[in-house]
């Protein structure tokens, strides 16, 4: 019988002129590798045609467990959607989503690992830190090397601030918490990032939040001067920064199921694409540029 003439981790490493430590932790997520250093790894696992022994991975990590979700606030709309979307995806391979609301993402993370999920899907706007032993995505942002999902946050912004010249304002607001747009940042418009609770507003000022934080703001401001973070398009008052959830969610169910079966994970970020809705014609997209 012909013994097939496996490519190791010592081989990557060797190649990549890294450790093997750092070749499992790229395979694992590549939190806390630099980026440019997964990226070799990456790049030689491609090249070398590595693939993981899935029957010794699911030995040896007992990775046949749930997918852990780790959020520090109950999931909005467009998160549910995410997860409607993850979970259809896990489904059609035998695996369930475990989901954990609490207040210290990394404490949450390690406790899941430690009960034996298969991966971990993290808030990453408020956790940075992942067990090495543990494949993991983080939404919206994340450290240097590990895979990232959310949507095109420059794109939202240009959309915003285009929707807002058109009103006539003479300032951008982000009313935070915003997580999807991270720390994103755009020529045009000066754009501001205050607590909704604390925004002392001018009267040519254009507000972007999510619906959540548009519903607490007084109804003469909410229908006039705010563009919201919807997610899901739906008929509504104001523009809206649209993205389709559940397909996002389904892209992260693809890379997840792909590093647990070893497979290298292209480098590049999920970015979901947006689109920006009027309350007129809210079937329709616009899409300046």
């Amino acid at each position: 019988m012909e013994i097939e003439n496996r490519v190791t981790i010592r081989d990557v490493a060797r190649l990549a002129g890294v450790s093997k430590t750092t070749v499992s932790a790229v395979l694992n997520g590549g939190a806390g590798v630099a980026t440019k250093t997964a990226e070799r790894v990456r790049t030689m696992l491609v090249r070398t045609g590595y693939r993981r022994d899935a029957r010794a991975l699911h030995f040896r990590n007992k990775r046949s467990g749930p997918v852990g979700i780790v959020l520090t606030a109950p999931p909005d709309a467009p998160t549910a959607a995410l997860l409607a979307g993850l979970s259809g995806r896990l489904r059609e391979d035998r695996l369930e989503l475990l989901l954990s609301v609490e207040a210290d993402p990394a404490l949450t993370a390690s406790r899941l690992c430690g009960e034996g999920v298969s991966a971990l899907v993290i808030d990453g706007t408020a956790a940075s830190y992942v067990p090495p032993d543990c494949p993991a995505l983080f939404l919206h942002s994340g450290p240097d090397g590990a895979m990232r999902a959310g949507i095109d946050a420059a794109k939202a912004l240009r959309l915003a601030v285009r929707a807002a010249e058109t009103a006539g304002a003479g300032r951008l607001i982000v009313a935070g918490p915003a997580p999807e747009l991270g720390e994103t940042k755009i020529p045009g418009l000066p754009i501001q990032s205050k607590p909704w609770h604390a925004l002392d507003l001018k009267v040519d000022d254009f507000i972007l939040c999510t619906p959540q934080i548009a519903r607490l703001m007084p109804a003469r401001i909410a229908d006039r001067r705010v563009i919201t973070l919807g997610g899901t398009e739906a008929p509504g008052h104001v523009p809206q920064i649209c993205w389709d959830g559940y397909a996002l969610g389904r892209a992260v169910g693809d890379a997840i199921l792909a590093r647990l079966d070893g497979m290298a994970v292209a480098r590049d970020d999920i970015v979901a694409p947006v689109w920006l809705s009027y309350p007129a014609t809210s079937s329709s997209r616009s899409d300046p540029r």
